[in-house]
């Protein structure tokens, strides 16, 4: 991966000089590059914890189902049973809605009876707020 071949990189950079015998010039332009080693590290060390919190985050059930879901919708499948189940279950209600409007958005539309249903269940579980 890249972040490998970056670490690599770097500890290649770091065995090469302290390998070998240098004479003073080259130490000079070994310490110039220092502050560029110390930035790459520092990043490569910020991409690695970040590629972590993403790795964990979508090995997450909840995510996996949400990711399906919306996957579903998108190839045109119609996931009127996992809306209700959301609203049954007292989802947040961001997250339903947008869920709603993507099945709307997708398939075309909603049909007024399915709507309705739909919308009834919402406004007796979150309230008229929503």
């Amino acid at each position: 991966s890249f972040l490998k071949q970056q670490a690599q990189a770097l500890k290649a950079t770091h065995s090469d000089f302290t390998d070998k015998n240098r004479d003073l010039s080259e130490i000079h332009q070994f310490v110039k590059q220092i502050p560029i080693f110390t930035q790459n590290l520092r990043s490569l060390t910020h991409h690695i914890l970040l590629a972590e919190l993403v790795k964990s985050a979508t090995e997450e059930s909840g995510f996996r189902q949400r990711w399906q879901t919306e996957r579903s919708m998108v190839e045109s499948e119609t996931c009127y049973d996992v809306l209700e189940d959301l609203i049954s279950a007292q989802a947040p209600p961001l997250r339903v809605l947008r869920l709603l409007c993507l099945q709307s958005l997708t398939g075309g539309g909603i049909k007024s009876s399915r709507f309705d249903a739909l919308r009834r269940d919402i406004v007796q579980t979150y309230g008229f707020e929503f």
